[in-house]
C-alpha cells in the first residue's frame, strides 16, 4: 500500500517539472517568433499594429505566468488534454502574431479563440486540482477568482469576435486600445490572485508552525 502510494506521489511530483519544462520551450519559442517577425515587418506597422503588438508580446508573457502560477499552486496526474491544449494554444498565438501586421482583422478573431483555448486550459487544470483532495480548501478560498476567470474569458471571446465582424466599420485604433486594456485587467487580476494565494499560504505555513 505504501509503495503503490508513493508511486503516485511520484507521478504527481514529476508531472510538475515536465510540465513547466514542455511551457517554457512553447513560449519560447512563441517569443522568438514574435521577436523575428515584429523586427522582419515593423517598418510598415500603423499606430494600431504598434499596440496590438504591444498587446501580444503582453499576452505572451502573461500565458507563461499563468501557467507557472497553476503548476506551483496546484498538483495533479497530467492527462491527453494537458498535453494538447498548450499546443492549440501555442498554434492561436503564432496566428495572433501573423495578424498583427497591417490587417488587423484576423487579430481579433484570433484572440478570440486564443480567450476560449485559455477559458478551456483554465477549465482543465481547476478540475484536474479538484479531484486531489489535499486542494479542496485552496479551491474553496478562490472560488471568487476561479469564477471571474471564467467569465472574464467567455467576454473577452465574444468581445473580440465582435471587433471581428465590426472592424471596418469602427476606429482600430480604438479597438486596438481596448484590446490592450483587456489583457491588461488580466494581468493585474493575476497578479493579485498570486498575492492572495501566497498570502495564504503563508498564514497556512504560520498555523502549522504554532
Amino acid at each position: 500500500m505504501e509503495i503503490k502510494e508513493n508511486f503516485y506521489w511520484r507521478i504527481k511530483k514529476l508531472n510538475a517539472s515536465t510540465y513547466l519544462t514542455l511551457l517554457s520551450i512553447i513560449q519560447g519559442v512563441s517569443l522568438s517568433f514574435f521577436a523575428f517577425y515584429f523586427i522582419a515587418n515593423f517598418s510598415d506597422y500603423h499606430a494600431s499594429s504598434w499596440v496590438i503588438s504591444l498587446t501580444t508580446f503582453v499576452l505572451i508573457i502573461l500565458t507563461w505566468f499563468e501557467y507557472v502560477v497553476g503548476i506551483t499552486v496546484f498538483e495533479w496526474i497530467h492527462g491527453f488534454a494537458d498535453t494538447m491544449i498548450p499546443f492549440f494554444m501555442f498554434g492561436a498565438e503564432i496566428a495572433l502574431v501573423c495578424n498583427m501586421g497591417t490587417d488587423l482583422k484576423f487579430w481579433f478573431v484570433s484572440m478570440s479563440i486564443f480567450c476560449l483555448l485559455a477559458l478551456l486550459a483554465f477549465i482543465n487544470m481547476y478540475r484536474k486540482a479538484g479531484l486531489e483532495p489535499e486542494h479542496s480548501e485552496l479551491l474553496n478560498h478562490i472560488k471568487t477568482e476561479i469564477s471571474f476567470t471564467k467569465i472574464y474569458l467567455i467576454l473577452s471571446s465574444v468581445s473580440f469576435l465582435a471587433f471581428f465582424v465590426v472592424v471596418n466599420e469602427c476606429n482600430v485604433f480604438t479597438l486596438s486600445l481596448v484590446s490592450f486594456l483587456f489583457v491588461f485587467v488580466f494581468s493585474v487580476f493575476a497578479n493579485m490572485y498570486w498575492s492572495k494565494v501566497v498570502k495564504y499560504a503563508k498564514q497556512l505555513n504560520a498555523q502549522q508552525i504554532n
